[in-house]
């Protein structure tokens, strides 16, 4: 149902996740010589932490909590929860669902693409969701609505999410992401089933700063303990700018860009200011 590509165990090769619907997901590890090995129940995002195979929908592969290592959130069918899958050492994931109020926060939507991106710039990445059940009668058999709102899980940087249902209800599904009018904040275009398409222009990070890196697919971007990489592989269906966008909260400047290009090279900037593009190719 949705392709994500990161470095999960931090060896340098980028790795491959797959969202399977009532299947156990699939996670393929690089072997560094054109192979793969599918790891995903050893790692532990195969199945959730009730051993249950979800309806998996859209996904993205990033560090949400800002500790270097990309962590995977999936979006699922109205009563399984989208569930959030924290990075670990050793290339192990633990299901962090329920202790992020993520559980509680989902558990009544159907959710198809998604997006995890900095919402409100201030230097942690937050979740959006596009909503809508599978059925265009789902009143007629349940307490459910077949037409839903899209959601945000806005980060607290406690490792907690703040819930927001925001626009008009629709069988939402594609979600694509971008900064559109060149202001520093991440904008949403999203499709619904039998609707035109929404454009949501961002005005929730006007107060704070950012920087978006301009590279190459594959690259990965650190900014002190901010970790984030260039990919148009993002949720269902859809695809996505592949700048890299940071919040950067009060910060006008930064001490140090390190950009890690597939194949190993590293090119290292310093002293930059906020607020700006900066291209930087191997």
């Amino acid at each position: 149902m949705a392709l994500a590509f990161a470095d999960y165990d931090r060896d340098g090769w980028l790795d491959v996740l797959v969202t399977n619907d009532a299947v156990p997901n699939f996670l393929f590890r690089n072997n560094q010589n054109g192979t793969f090995t599918e790891r995903a129940l050893i790692a532990g995002i195969g199945l959730n932490d009730d051993g249950r195979a979800l309806s998996s929908m859209g996904a993205d592969f990033r560090d949400i909590n800002n500790d270097g290592s990309p962590d995977i959130f999936i979006t699922a069918l109205a009563n399984e929860t989208f569930p959030l899958f924290q990075s670990l050492p050793k290339g192990l994931f633990e299901d962090i669902t329920y202790p992020t109020r993520i559980g509680a926060s989902t558990l009544s939507y159907s959710g198809w693409s998604t997006g995890i991106y900095d919402l409100d710039n201030d230097g942690w990445k937050d979740i959006f969701t596009a909503n809508g059940d599978v059925n265009d009668n789902t009143e007629t058999f349940s307490s459910r609505k077949s037409k839903q709102q899209n959601l945000i899980l806005w980060n607290t940087g406690k490792n907690t999410f703040r819930p927001e249902a925001i626009g008009g209800a629709a069988r939402h599904r594609g979600a694509a992401f971008a900064d559109l009018n060149n202001d520093g904040a991440i904008d949403i275009v999203t499709s619904s089933l039998g609707e035109a398409p929404t454009i949501w222009l961002n005005n929730r990070a006007k107060a704070n700063h950012w920087l978006i890196i301009e590279t190459t697919l594959g690259a990965e971007v650190l900014i002190g303990n901010q970790h984030n990489q260039a990919t148009q592989a993002v949720g269902y269906a859809s695809s996505s700018s592949p700048q890299v966008h940071f919040g950067m909260g009060a910060a006008t400047s930064v001490e140090k860009i390190e950009v890690r290009f597939p194949g190993g090279k590293i090119k290292t900037l310093f002293n930059q200011k906020t607020n700006q593009r900066i291209r930087v190719l191997p």
